[in-house]
């Protein structure tokens, strides 16, 4: 089954985010917060130690993912801060295989603040509000206990685990479902969030 193309990737807003298309701009920023272990670890198909280069790379590779109706990129960028990226955050359609949807990382000296959770609560919105999905397929490797508590504030349902081979091993994720259903019965009252 092929998955529906995604439209253009739209700005998006949440209190304390802006939640901006990538753009090659946004390289350089990124170039200095992400290669670091505390983000890397948990996203096993990315070389580690990290080759130089390999951002712009990344950015290049999402553009034409954006381009081609793939997937939707954001660089996060804080409210009232400094015009420059702290974290990404990517959605995709259920290609029926995966059961995985979305990503996200963001720079360690701003996590433990709710941003990603705003971020990945939008992005939800935009998902199966917006564009009408019936569901989200999640994952994360375990371990990664703030990516599953994310999920778990979201009313995401834990639905197993599986083992898969990625560019550095073998890997268990956990892999969770969040309905349409479950995110009206969660969000609606609130959304639109900004």
């Amino acid at each position: 089954m092929k998955p529906p193309a995604m439209p253009p990737t739209p700005i998006l807003e949440t209190e304390h985010l802006w939640l901006r298309p990538k753009c090659l701009a946004d390289s350089a920023a990124t170039d200095v917060i992400f290669p670091n272990w505390n983000i890397v670890q948990f996203m096993p198909n990315v070389p580690w130690p990290y080759p130089q280069g390999s951002t712009l790379e990344h950015y290049q590779t999402a553009l034409a993912e954006m381009s081609q109706g793939l997937k939707s990129h954001w660089s996060l960028f804080l409210k009232g801060g400094p015009d420059t990226t702290i974290g990404s955050i990517s959605l995709w359609p259920d290609n029926g295989l995966e059961r995985d949807m979305r990503g996200f990382w963001l720079d360690p000296q701003f996590q433990g603040r709710g941003l990603i959770t705003q971020a990945a609560d939008r992005v939800n919105d935009y998902g199966l509000f917006e564009l009408q999905w019936p569901l989200l397929w999640l994952s994360n490797l375990v371990g990664n206990e703030r990516s599953a508590k994310v999920k778990m504030r979201q009313g995401a349902e834990l639905v197993g685990e599986d083992t898969r081979s990625y560019l550095r091993g073998t890997f268990t994720r956990q892999v969770w479902r969040l309905t349409q259903d479950a995110w009206k019965e969660r969000r609606r009252p609130s959304y639109p969030a900004a």
